[in-house]
């Protein structure tokens, strides 16, 4: 697979190099001035006593002397003959036209580099204003930032102005940048079963579908719709037990689900009476079993207790919630107020997606404004009621094949990586726990159930969570239920021999970071089988992804193989291929030291984590499940995702890190906050200033940059590095504004492939995506 970016770089010319060129010109000779100017004051010096008889003189040279400690000395040639005809020395004289020479030729370059990045800037101006005025790209920004898109503005984009730096942080990212972001990164399978034509997909993020699906439950005009199903307790007993209650968290923007052990108290009893008669009801009969003078508000009160829940209308592997949901209000309900305002939110979606240009982002503003207000009405909280829609564009216009020789690139580092595989600390914890609870070669039938009491004893989860960073045995063997050692490698080719093959980062290899857009990629779907197959080396793979039910970002990449069901899920409509986490079973396979998951009928089962999000950012019973899926601790290649200064006081540089070709790190700068140049200033100010310093430093002219800060921040626009082309004024300009307030300093790294080799490639950046896995 390869990620595309959706701008060509060409289109990015924002650069002064002329005028660059000429700062470090005038650096060089502006030293060379200083150097001649010390010997000429020395000569003017001892010329000065001879000049008593004549005062005026005496006077002009000693100002003249104090010239000479400038690198831009302000000379009066007519001194310099006087000098001559007061009967100066000939090396006072040769020293004088010498100095004047060098500062005159200084003062031509100041000018000529004055004139220079007047030019430059004016043509970043328009390159910038062009981009403003393109449809198809205004169009790609509507989606991240509508409220700019509606009004673009039609001043000038000169350096330093807010709409400047909002166009040009966009037009960077689509053109240096390859994470996915709606059209502004496409992405491209490789080979025979990709699509030939550019495929779009859109849909509702998932917690705002979610939060719809509970308006919805409640309603008496709609609850009608739904299934409910009692809680599952995953085989605890209600009455005498804590069981596990699934609940929402909010962060920022971010929803998740994780899960609490409560005792269920009261409703114990009412859970036990109508479990009798089933898990999962329609409305009519279980108010008929609810009974009471208002069985409703009853009902009510179980879906506010957490021991009943709606029934999602559409199947696991339904990428499109918001259509199902939409679809069963209009078909079965079209009279309650709710589908009058489901059809109308629908039709908006659908006037947004088919618009463009600045008219794109006034109707997604308008639209996610009203979608909020609609659930705003119906109670729901605002952090629950967020809209947002998730762009993917498969794009198979550029030739996203590799050039032959990465083949013997990729396999060094292949090989690298395969003698560095070693098992994670915490996996052979997980293994001791479950043997000394059921001993060498025991059996677990309620893997729920032990999973959960490991999860909640807060001095084993505590050690699992110190361990899982950390290595174990080298020579650990391969389990049953264990993957094979695997990792997805995101890499960028150049035409430099000796950076030949770039690595950008490592992702889990799983196939998760492909399963996000197998929506819009024909043919992937059926790769991803055949890769798990392969992980699974004969045992039958499942994946379970958190909290897919309300994070749209997980949502987008479950479905490509069977799912592992946990009792604590938002109940949904049932798949015939599930695995349910309370039917199987656990045995310690004492060959391989592991732990090994069986169905009902006795296949292997081998977990796989298909999220987006990290794995060690997961808790609870997701942090033990991840650790089974992923037992395997590989080198992470390309640059850490956080940055921290190498040195309080001074600049630190690390040359590339490479083999055979291979760069495993780029070339990086740690400058704390104090050793950076000028941090404002006029446009010339900066372009010299910043290329002076770099140049001193070695650094190159195209940059990423990430800030250092005393409080680490997990937010995209701090931990993604800005692309940063220090010969540009906007940029600069762009850079320093960006600079948070505590900020200690940055980490600048060079930008590979550069711009040139882009030219040579194609003009669009293209990151290539490849799974690998290794015996074991």
């Amino acid at each position: 697979m390869a990620r595309v970016a959706g701008l060509e770089s060409t289109r990015l010319a924002i650069g002064c190099p002329l005028a660059a060129a000429t700062a470090a010109e005038i650096h060089e000779i502006e030293e060379l001035v200083l150097a001649a100017g010390q010997e000429t004051g020395e000569l003017l010096f001892r010329l000065v006593p001879s000049l008593d008889q004549d005062k005026g003189l005496r006077r002009e040279v000693l100002a003249l002397r104090r010239e000479t400690k400038r690198e831009s000395p302000r000379i009066d040639e007519s001194v310099i003959n006087r000098i001559a005809v007061a009967g100066a020395d000939h090396n006072t004289l040769r020293a004088l036209h010498a100095w004047n020479s060098l500062a005159t030729k200084a003062k031509s370059l100041r000018e000529r580099f004055s004139d220079e990045v007047h030019s430059e800037v004016q043509q970043a101006n328009e390159v910038l204003q062009r981009l403003r005025a393109d449809e198809g790209f205004l169009t790609a920004v509507a989606d991240s930032s509508p409220s700019f898109a509606a009004n673009p503005g039609d001043g000038t984009l000169s350096p330093g102005r807010r709409d400047t730096r909002t166009v040009l942080s966009y037009a960077s990212r689509a053109a240096r940048k390859t994470s996915p972001f709606g059209r502004l990164t496409t992405v491209s399978l490789a080979g025979a079963g990709a699509s030939k034509q550019q495929a779009e997909a859109a849909v509702v993020s998932q917690s705002y579908v979610h939060a719809w699906l509970w308006v919805l439950a409640r309603d008496e005009e709609t609850s009608a719709l739904f299934q409910f199903e009692l809680l599952d307790t995953g085989g605890f007993d209600p009455v005498a037990e804590a069981v596990s209650i699934p609940e929402l968290i909010t962060h920022g923007d971010i929803v998740w689900k994780t899960s609490s052990r409560a005792s269920l108290r009261g409703f114990a009893e009412v859970w036990n009476a109508l479990q009798a008669h089933g898990n999962r009801w329609d409305l009519p009969p279980l108010l008929a079993a609810i009974g009471g003078s208002d069985p409703f508000a009853t009902f009510m009160r179980f879906l506010e207790a957490g021991i009943l829940y709606p029934v999602a209308p559409w199947d696991y592997k339904e990428p499109n919630a918001w259509r199902v949901l939409a679809d069963l209000v209009e078909d079965n309900a079209p009279q309650s107020r709710a589908a009058g305002e489901i059809a109308e939110l629908s039709e908006r979606i659908s006037l947004y997606l088919a618009s463009s240009g600045s008219s794109r982002g006034t109707l997604k503003t308008d639209l996610a404004a009203h979608a909020e207000q609609l659930l705003a009405r119906r109670g729901v909280p605002e952090d629950r009621r967020r809209f947002q829609i998730y762009l993917d564009v498969a794009e198979t216009a550029v030739d996203t094949t590799l050039p032959g020789a990465t083949s013997k690139s990729l396999e060094s580092f292949g090989a690298e990586l395969a003698a560095r595989i070693q098992q994670r600390a915490s996996y052979p914890l997980l293994v001791a726990r479950f043997v000394e609870t059921y001993g060498v070669s025991g059996k677990c039938s309620e893997a729920w159930r032990w999973l959960v009491e490991a999860a909640h004893d807060q001095g084993f989860y505590a050690q699992l969570q110190a361990l899982h960073h950390r290595a174990g045995d080298v020579a650990a063997r391969l389990g049953p239920s264990m993957p094979l050692p695997n990792t997805a490698v995101a890499f960028q080719t150049s035409e430099d021999p000796y950076a030949a093959l770039i690595i950008n980062q490592s992702h889990a290899g799983t196939g998760s970071v492909m399963a996000r857009f197998a929506h819009v990629l024909d043919g992937s779907d059926g790769q991803l089988k055949q890769w798990a197959s392969v992980l699974a080396h004969g045992g039958s793979a499942v994946e379970f992804v958190p909290s897919f039910e309300v994070n749209g970002l997980q949502s987008v990449s479950k479905g490509s193989l069977r799912r592992l069901v946990r009792p604590d899920d938002f109940p949904m409509k049932s798949a015939l291929d599930e695995v349910t986490m309370t039917s199987m079973v656990i045995r310690h396979d004492v060959e391989t030291d592991s732990l090994v998951f069986y169905a009902p009928d006795g296949e292997t089962i081998v977990p796989l984590y298909m999220g987006i999000v990290p794995s060690h950012l997961l808790s609870g019973v997701d942090r033990l499940l991840a650790t089974i899926a992923d037992p395997w601790l590989l080198p992470r290649p390309g640059d850490a995702p956080f940055s921290r200064l190498e040195d309080q006081q001074r600049v630190v540089a690390r040359p590339r890190k490479d083999l055979d070709g291979v760069v495993l790190s780029r070339a990086h700068w740690s400058v704390p906050l104090g050793e950076l140049p000028t941090l404002s200033g006029t446009d010339e100010e900066l372009v010299r200033n910043w290329t002076v310093w770099r140049r001193n430093q070695g650094i190159p002219s195209e940059v990423f940059v990430r800030f250092v800060r005393s409080t680490q921040s997990f937010s995209p626009a701090d931990r993604k590095p800005i692309w940063v082309d220090l010969t540009s004024a906007h940029a600069l300009s762009a850079l320093c504004t960006a600079l948070p307030k505590d900020a200690l300093g940055v980490r600048l790294t060079e930008a590979l492939p550069t711009g040139a080799s882009l030219e040579s490639q194609g003009d669009r950046a293209v990151e290539h995506l490849l799974f690998m896995t290794f015996a074991k």
